[in-house]
This record gives C-alpha cells, sequence and structure tokens, in this order.
C-alpha cells in the first residue's frame, strides 16, 4: 500500500477529539480564548463551575467599584444643597445597595454567557481539573480523555 493510500486509509487525528480547545474557568481569560478561538473556527467547550465572568466580575473588582460609586452620593447630597437643590434628609439602605449590586452582577453574567453562545463556544457549568480533564458533568465525563491538549 502507498504511503498516499495509507495516510488516507487512516482514521484522521481530528476525529478523536470533541473540541480543539478546552478552557477551565470561564473568567476574563477563559471567556476571551473561547470566544475568540471559536472566532477563528476552533471547536471550543469551556467548563465553569460558579458564574461566568470570574473573581473580578463576581467577587472582586466590579462589585467594589459600584460600593464605591455608591459611597460618593453622600458628598453629592450635601453640596446640592449648595447650589438651589432642596433635598429630603437622605437615607441609606444597605440591603438595596446589595441587591442592586446583585442585579448588575446577574446583568454582566448574562452578557458573558450570551456572548459565549453567540459566538458558538459550548459552555458547560461543571467543575474541572487541569491535571485529568475530567469533569464533573455528564455531558462531558465521556470526552475527558478525548480533548485535545
Amino acid at each position: 500500500m502507498s504511503t498516499s493510500a495509507a495516510k488516507a486509509s487512516a482514521p484522521s487525528r481530528e476525529a478523536e477529539f470533541d473540541v480543539d480547545l478546552f478552557v477551565i474557568g470561564g473568567g476574563s481569560g477563559g471567556i476571551r480564548a473561547a470566544r475568540v478561538a471559536s472566532g477563528h473556527g476552533a471547536k471550543v467547550m469551556l467548563a465553569e463551575e460558579y458564574r461566568l465572568g470570574g473573581t473580578c466580575v463576581i467577587r472582586g473588582c466590579v462589585p467594589k467599584k459600584l460600593f464605591v460609586y455608591a459611597s460618593r452620593f453622600s458628598d453629592t447630597f450635601d453640596e446640592a444643597a449648595e447650589f438651589g437643590w432642596r433635598l429630603s434628609v437622605p437615607h441609606f439602605d444597605w440591603p438595596s445597595l446589595v441587591a442592586a449590586k446583585d442585579r448588575e452582577i446577574t446583568r454582566l453574567e448574562g452578557l458573558y454567557g450570551t456572548g459565549q453562545e453567540g459566538a458558538g463556544v459550548e459552555v458547560v457549568r461543571s467543575l474541572c481539573s487541569r491535571t485529568r480533564i475530567r469533569c464533573a458533568s455528564s455531558k462531558t465525563a465521556a470526552a475527558y480523555a478525548r480533548v485535545r491538549s
């Protein structure tokens, strides 16, 4: 058998894998890597155990910025009176601020999900490990050994 005939009859290496890129973690880096790779034609699967957006969006930078922004209103109320505004006594309500923060984070997470979906990335809600690409989700359990590194 000729070399070209052997190559033609051999199974394609591409057929061994379910995806071209498997991304562990839906933080800002994982989200971008998945979307860009998919945009270049790769079949991409992203695994995220918790929420899309990562530490910055869900627990860190964004919530902090919302809280800092809210904290600055008290000075503005004081200054407004000097410019003719008559305001009733301002009242701060912590539960309302936390609820507003939670709504904004949920909105941002939804945008990340919509962006991944629109880019053709398959998002799997599952915990995965780097040492053995093995996910707790039944959807990806059968494919864990066939992911291209």
